[in-house]
């Protein structure tokens, strides 16, 4: 498989505090006047990009239903985000009960019919593809998209 080089493109970073989540309405805010500023119609030159800790969003309080349901308000939408779930498959903040699942399950994503491209973190060129797969997806379709990077944390020693 051969891996082309990106382009060139800056990337601006918003921090969350700890693993609440509730920076993920920030960062579709914040995506969306950088497109408004550069009168971008199309959504196509700010792209949102989030990164999830893989059982958070599975948690009590879990933010998803709302987050994702933004885009398709009047105002709102910035052309699709692309969500990163590392899931490690460990959640010391969820209840014991989500936390043995053995799959990554979220409900949310699948209400709203986005695609959930599952890959394992240690095989790199199959997520370099499925990254690129996402981002062709969210731009033909204009929707998020979410990527289950299925991997493992190592024991402390």
């Amino acid at each position: 498989m051969s891996i082309r080089t990106a382009a060139r493109c800056a990337s601006r970073w918003a921090s969350n505090s700890s693993h609440l989540e509730s920076v993920d309405a920030v960062i579709q805010g914040i995506a969306r006047a950088r497109q408004d500023v550069k009168n971008d119609t199309g959504r196509t030159s700010v792209v949102p990009v989030i990164i999830h800790g893989g059982r958070r969003i599975l948690g009590p309080r879990e933010s998803w239903p709302k987050h994702l349901t933004c885009p398709n308000l009047a105002g709102y939408s910035t052309g699709g985000t692309i969500h990163i779930v590392v899931n490690n498959q460990i959640g010391f903040t969820t209840p014991r009960a989500v936390r043995d699942r053995p799959f990554f399950r979220p409900m949310s994503p699948k209400m709203l019919s986005i695609p959930i491209f599952h890959v394992n973190g240690d095989h790199p060129e199959s997520l370099v593809y499925i990254v690129n797969l996402a981002m062709r997806f969210r731009a033909t379709f204009g929707c998020d998209c979410v990527i289950d990077i299925f991997c493992y944390r190592p024991a402390r020693s």
